[in-house]
């Protein structure tokens, strides 16, 4: 099964920040390793992601949205 760029940040999303409490905060530092989480798995997985045309950490913000009902 092949994977999409979404669906890569959606999980890696989940994995990272899932069971972080109410009122513990998530900071730059935080989502520049998720987005390096993304792009490894990407890789890996073998989705080409050019960076030029797409801001992984405007889906990063997409998804912890998504996972707060926001």
């Amino acid at each position: 099964m092949s994977m999409t760029l979404e669906q890569i940040v959606q999980e890696e999303t989940e994995w990272m920040f899932g069971d972080i409490g109410e009122g513990h905060g998530i900071g730059s530092s935080d989502i520049s390793a998720c987005v390096r989480q993304v792009l490894d798995t990407a890789q890996s997985c073998g989705v080409e992601v050019d960076e030029s045309q797409v801001s992984i950490r405007w889906m990063i913000s997409d998804a912890l949205c998504e996972m707060e009902n926001v």
